[in-house]
């Protein structure tokens, strides 16, 4: 409800207000009152939404009551002055003290209330809009406030506009001391000035960038922090950023502890799944568990008696050698090779390779998985790989661990790739980054749940480029081993749709107000007195206008077609609304309509667009038929349900029955777009429905429509 408060000293005034307001808006709650003074001492108890004042009234006239409720009581409320007093500088002085509208009294009673109540409707939105939206200002500036993440506002130059309680706290700045200045003079460490130059860089170009880094406090003291930089978008360009810094020193410190106290790694390994083989960097084995005794087919002690050189002999002990001299401490390598059974039997395995103390010692760390079944998947994807390679659509398949198994040249060229062999075994996270890389795992997850993905995506990098995005499971014998991705371009479709809808939206509003402007003159025009042939001129003018006008209308529902959803829809009380609308046309041309039911709620399947069907119809039988009489005729089946719509007028040629429904088909001198019976066979195909023109027992045109129930 909108509570609106009435101000005029004329109590007649305020009836009449009360009931042409009360009828124009059924959500007004309006409170009358003829003393300005007891208005004030309302509104200081009460909490309206709008207030109208009267302008000239005695003691306190409607700008000093404006004036009362800014000043003395702050009060932003919608304030309307409504007054006889036309003169300008009234207007003004109403505006300049803070009146949100200036209404003048006076002419048609319904047109001066439809304004006021619109103004009333418009400037009570339009504050409780106001009030929301300075709510949420108020709270996400509370939540920026109280959060105990450090977080530091800067502009698109990396300059601080503001930070936090949090920040305060871990940085040891107050705002005025860093205000408008660099953040990261202030807060970078020496050895990563650089580093973070690159971070800002990266951010204000539109990416979120998360990094573990170094950061200085105030006194210099320098800790470790997580660091998330976010973009602050206005309309898709960058206006700022916001940094999180989250201290990290004790997670860092606990890490260290773990490195430190782990002396022996044979209960963490003895519980893996993968073959786990620690050798020191001549090869030697000094610890492996129990899964890579038994898939190599050794005992333990047998295997701890090997060095790596045995399990990879296709690779010189030289070779071997050399790569575990260019490991670098804390890096993890990841390769492919074929590990040599004790039956000598070769098994593909994935390696994770890394540099770790045990015992003291620098040695090698190998954790191996059996890809076997990864590589047969592999095989059988390649039968399929020369007959798709053809395709114009991206194709792509992945593994339940993120990693590529296939790709064609198509999705190679899309990312940057110039060989399969350079993609396969890579993770997503080696190709995709940041948002877009938890966007595509997320969906991912879902396809490895058995679900089928379908999603557009748009994106911008030198062009602007759409996909349509399909993935389905990649099963092997019933159990989800992987995704397979279908990227299609949908560039071109897109770019025609949005050239479509610029087009359209330029026929819908632009030509359409032309249009309207044009009607207008033309009827301004029929009031003087003109010579009869003018006249006969401007009436074919304006019916061409009308004609254009419906013309639009028509193309409007056309596109609305390509939107509709079929869903369960009473009929029945479609008819009845269409019957209604087009009663007082039939009764200009002294037609009767009659509507025959026998059921109470009729359901079909259908749409919003069956009103515009059986409209044109009813339209078409008025306007074309030169009859007396239009029937109605609803009847439910089994699986359909039938509409008849029939006249007794002159009925249609045979000629015109063959070709009624097609696009631009008119006829007669009153005829219309040519466009409304095409619309009507457009519609129903959309809903499965049929239509069929037939002669009636009435003596004129019947036209049969059947609409399914399920």
């Amino acid at each position: 409800m909108i509570k609106t408060l009435l101000v005029d000293d004329e109590k007649s005034f305020l009836d009449l207000a009360e009931a042409y307001l009360t009828k124009e808006n059924e959500n007004m709650k309006l409170k009358t009152i003829n003393s300005p003074k007891k208005a004030f001492k309302l509104v200081k108890r009460n909490e309206f939404d709008c207030i109208v004042s009267d302008y000239q009234m005695p003691g306190l006239n409607g700008l000093e009551l404006l004036e009362k409720v800014r000043n003395k009581l702050d009060n932003d409320i919608p304030f309307v002055v409504f007054t006889g007093k036309g003169r300008e500088e009234v207007a003004i002085k109403a505006l300049n003290k803070g009146a949100d509208r200036y209404i003048k009294k006076g002419g048609d009673p319904k047109t001066q209330f439809g304004v006021l109540s619109r103004a009333i409707k418009q400037e009570s939105k339009l504050y409780k809009f106001r009030n929301e939206l300075e709510e949420q200002r108020l709270y996400f500036k509370e939540l920026f406030k109280s959060s105990p993440e450090a977080i530091v506002l800067v502009d698109e130059d990396g300059n601080v506009i503001d930070i936090n309680n949090s920040f305060k706290n871990l940085f040891q700045y107050k705002l005025d001391e860093i205000k408008g200045e660099y953040i990261d003079e202030y807060v970078a460490h020496d050895e990563k000035i650089k580093e973070a130059n690159i971070i800002a860089d990266r951010t204000l170009e539109g990416e979120v960038v998360e990094k573990e880094t170094i950061r200085k406090k105030k006194d210099g003291t320098t800790f470790p922090v997580m660091l998330i930089s976010y973009p602050i978008k206005l309309n898709d360009e960058v206006q700022g950023a916001f940094g999180i810094y989250r201290d990290i020193s004790k997670r860092k410190k606990r890490e260290r502890k773990l490195k430190e106290s782990r002396k022996d790694y044979k209960e963490l390994i003895g519980g893996m799944n993968d073959a786990v083989l620690v050798h020191d960097l001549e090869g030697n084995f000094l610890e492996v568990n129990k899964k890579a005794a038994e898939k190599l087919g050794y005992s333990k002690d047998e295997l701890l008696s090997k060095k790596i050189q045995h399990l990879e002999d296709s690779f010189e002990s030289e070779e071997i050698k050399q790569r575990i001299q260019g490991m670098e401490e804390g890096s993890v390598k990841v390769f492919e090779t074929q590990y040599l059974t004790k039956n000598r039997e070769k098994i593909p395995v994935e390696v994770n390779s890394s540099l770790i103390t045990y015992k003291g010692d620098l040695t090698v760390l190998n954790i191996a998985r059996d890809i076997k079944d990864r590589k047969r998947r592999e095989e059988k994807l390649k039968e399929y790989k020369k007959a798709i390679e053809g395709s114009e659509d991206l194709l792509v398949a992945i593994d339940s661990e993120y990693k590529y198994i296939f790709a064609n040249k198509k999705y190679l060229d899309f990312v940057g790739i110039n060989k399969e062999k350079n993609l396969i075994g890579k993770s997503l996270s080696e190709i995709y980054s940041g948002e877009e890389l938890k966007e595509i795992k997320k969906k991912v997850d879902k396809c490895l749940q058995g679900k089928t993905i379908q999603y557009e995506m748009t994106r911008s990098r030198e062009n602007k480029k759409y996909f349509d995005i399909r993935y389905f499971p990649l099963k092997e014998e019933k159990e989800v081993t992987g995704v397979v991705g279908v990227l299609r371009d949908i560039t071109e479709r897109k770019n025609t749709e949005e050239r479509d809808n610029f087009l359209y939206s330029l026929l819908r509003h632009d030509v359409q107000n032309k249009n309207q402007v044009i009607q207008g003159y033309l009827e301004l025009l029929k009031e003087k007195d003109l010579p009869e042939e003018v006249e006969k001129y401007i009436e074919k003018t304006l019916k061409a206008t009308k004609e254009s006008k419906d013309i639009i209308e028509k193309v409007s529902t056309l596109k609305k077609i390509k939107e509709e959803e079929i869903q369960e829809i009473n009929i029945l009380s479609i008819l009845k609304e269409s019957i209604k609308e087009y009663r007082s046309l039939a009764n200009k041309y002294e037609i009767k309509i009659e509507l025959i039911s026998h059921k109470k709620d009729c359901m079909a399947q259908g749409g919003s667009l069956l009103k515009t069907v059986f409209g044109n119809l009813i339209e078409n039988s008025i306007k074309h038929s030169k009859g007396n009489k239009i029937k109605v005729t609803y009847l439910e089946l089994d699986e359909n349900c039938i509409v008849k719509i029939e006249d007794d007028g002159k009925g249609i040629s045979k000629k015109l029955k063959k070709k009624i429904f097609q696009k631009g088909i008119k006829e007669g001198k009153n005829a219309g777009t040519g466009l409304g019976m095409y619309l009507v066979k457009q519609i129903l195909k959309i809903y499965n429905g049929e239509i069929r023109i037939e002669e009636s027992d009435l003596g004129g045109t019947k036209f049969k429509i059947k609409l399914n129930k399920k």
